[in-house]
């Protein structure tokens, strides 16, 4: 049985005029209650009866929920206008605030390392995955709980600099498989299909496929890329493009600088089987782990061998496959290109991370996934802002396009997601280079 909530008068609040957030059913107000400052989440006056079930059933998980990395819940009550609330932790900032406020900001690359440095990204992710670990295997002796609604918009930043999980009104108590040794259930369930939002959704939950608790692991795999590689995943992706690509197993494409260890770990996180993914028990693992051997590197004196590669610093790089043979030769022969290609180097050259992508070894030789991007792609419970061409900002440093105009639009993004070896559509003017058996690009 769920325990209730305190309860709370409403007298008992004093609140601020300042707006905390606003999501699409809710909104979230400044108060003070009990000589504290916090958080008053209200529905709106517009909400359908499905919002007043999720506001009543996170106030009953959040009552039986006690972790530093998931929201604090004080007590709920009723308004006058028999609406229920509910008092919050407050909150300093969202994940999806912060990222959006730096990452959309046109800032030099070494500034933008600086504000989101992947031992920050691997921070945030321990915490987030400790309270995931936390809700599936700890929180109920013979129950796990499924967050269904992971994204940056629910993760948040306290007063105190602490990473909490919040908006738990898509949540499910769902009996725990007796055979998977305490760690989460693992048995696909029949339950309510394309619940989240789009971006973070997992392929099986958008098909209405039974799932289960890997669910949250692919949620969760799509938030670390984002805060790691500082793009948005699929940004400018209309539902229907976005949907298409992930059944067909496309995903972003990693920047190049990566640890192998954090590479393989969001690869698994994200598998399109969802038995093939970690519990996060062993997520927190691997993350410890991977944040042990940057923080390690970035510790290593400069120019020894041990010293931290440069994250960050390079960006991810389209391969020299995916130009015409005649663009390569003329563009090796200008004098402006020296330093950026060579053919003894064989250097790539740089593109735009988050904007080309890669599928499965299994699937890298097929076509193009149908569908043209346009819009953001988000569902009605997405808060995210709209995605812009500014979404990824870490541009190349290559030539401008008044010196290098055919190069830079043989690089412009395509109107459509490309895997790993499939080259980015080329205008018709440009041939395609002729197959070469002995090069793996």
């Amino acid at each position: 049985m769920m325990l209730a909530p305190p309860d709370v008068h409403e007298d008992d609040i004093a609140f601020h005029s300042k707006q905390a957030g606003e999501g699409t059913y809710c909104t979230c107000y400044l108060a003070e209650y009990r000589g504290e400052v916090v958080a008053i989440k209200k529905l709106k006056h517009d909400c359908d009866w499905s919002a007043w079930r999720d506001i009543k059933t996170e106030a009953e998980v959040l009552s039986r929920l006690s972790h530093p990395h998931i929201i604090g819940l004080k007590g709920s009550g009723t308004a006058s206008n028999g609406r229920p609330f509910l008092v919050l932790e407050r909150l300093k900032s969202t994940l999806e605030d912060s990222l959006a406020e730096d990452i959309t900001t046109l800032l030099p690359q070494r500034d933008l390392a600086k504000r989101w440095p992947l031992t920050r990204a691997l921070d945030c992710a321990v915490d987030l995955a400790t309270a995931l670990a936390h809700i599936h295997s700890d929180a109920f002796p013979t129950e796990s709980l499924l967050h269904r609604d992971l994204k940056p918009a629910n993760v948040g930043f306290t007063v105190d600099g602490r990473t909490v999980l919040f908006d738990f009104g898509l949540s499910k108590l769902v009996p725990r498989d007796p055979e998977s040794d305490g760690c989460q259930d693992s048995t696909p369930r029949k339950m309510t299909g394309e619940t989240g939002s789009e971006r973070y959704m997992a392929p099986e939950v958008a098909q209405h496929q039974d799932y289960d608790g890997k669910a949250d692991v692919y949620s969760f795999a799509m938030i670390l890329f984002y805060m790691a590689a500082r793009a948005r995943p699929f940004a400018g992706y209309s539902p229907e493009a976005m949907r298409a690509a992930v059944a067909a197993g496309t995903r972003p494409k990693f920047p190049t600088a990566w640890p192998t260890s954090l590479t393989a770990l969001v690869e698994a996180c994200w598998h399109p089987l969802a038995w093939q993914r970690p519990a996060f028990s062993e997520v927190v693992q691997r993350l410890n782990a991977i944040r042990a051997e940057v923080s390690s590197a970035s510790s290593s004196p400069r120019g020894s061998p041990h010293a931290s590669p440069t994250f960050f610093q390079r960006r991810p790089t389209l391969s020299r496959r995916t130009l015409p043979a005649d663009l390569l030769q003329s563009h090796e022969a200008s004098p402006s290109s020296s330093g950026h290609s060579s053919p003894s180097a064989g250097r790539s050259f740089h593109a735009i991370p988050g904007t080309f992508f890669r599928a499965p070894s299994s699937s890298r030789r097929k076509s193009l996934v149908p569908g043209s991007p346009q819009g953001s792609g988000e569902t009605s419970h997405d808060t995210s802002p709209a995605s812009s061409p500014h979404d990824s900002p870490i541009f190349s440093r290559g030539p401008s396009r008044a010196d290098k105009p055919d190069l830079l639009a043989g690089l412009a993004p395509s109107s459509a997601m490309t895997t790993a070896s499939q080259p980015p559509s080329m205008p018709r003017s440009m041939p395609m280079p002729a197959r070469r058996s002995s090069s793996t690009g």
